[in-house]
């Protein structure tokens, strides 16, 4: 894996992650919604698996 393909993926996995916080703490605490919690939570590991395959 190039460095350039490597230091993206790991700006795309923080972005993901710096923006599912919120989106997964008003879907669990404020709208007590579990479809949008699930999908907070698979959007979660996508950002988990881009970090992983990253770093």
């Amino acid at each position: 894996m190039t460095n350039l393909r490597q230091n993206k993926l790991k700006q795309i996995s923080l972005w993901i992650i710096a923006v599912d916080f919120p989106v997964m703490y008003l879907a669990a605490v404020t709208f007590e919604s579990t479809v949008l919690t699930l999908v907070a939570l698979a959007f979660m590991a996508l950002g988990a698996v881009a970090a992983a395959v990253a770093f």
